[in-house]
């Protein structure tokens, strides 16, 4: 199966976009993102790309961060919905393969959106800096 026929990925962005919309849900899933996150240290591949993403989003919503097409921030905020919802196309209640496929996902987000991150750690690499000199 491909990562774009994945039903549960489509009901991902469709809820991202309202999300988006909302500060307090936004909020609520950055939260789960980061709770899930904690309870799952050992899959350092996934957690590192999830905490960009989880970076990227909170920078956009924030308004600190929005050289970055609405494409994007859809996706990145689909992929984060995808690895909070427990039930998708492999339950994270099963043990090691539960997550997989939200790695498969993130993976997929990572590559179809390259440009748009590196980007972003780019500007976030260079705001660090300036801060620092301050």
């Amino acid at each position: 199966m491909k990562i774009k026929d994945n039903t549960f990925l489509h009901k991902a962005l469709k809820q991202a976009a309202d999300t988006l919309k909302e500060k307090n849900r936004l909020n609520q899933l950055l939260g789960n993102v980061f709770e899930k996150i904690k309870s799952n240290p050992t899959q350092k591949k996934l957690i590192n790309r999830l905490n960009v993403l989880l970076r990227m989003v909170k920078a956009y919503a924030s308004g600190r961060y929005r050289n970055v097409p609405w494409k994007s921030i859809l996706w990145f905020t689909a992929g984060l919905i995808y690895f909070i919802m427990p039930i998708d196309l492999i339950p994270d209640f099963i043990p090691i393969t539960g997550l997989v496929d939200d790695l498969s996902v993130i993976i997929w987000i990572y590559r179809n959106f390259d440009e748009d991150i590196q980007e972003f750690l780019e500007w976030e690499k260079a705001s660090i800096q300036i801060h620092n000199k301050i």
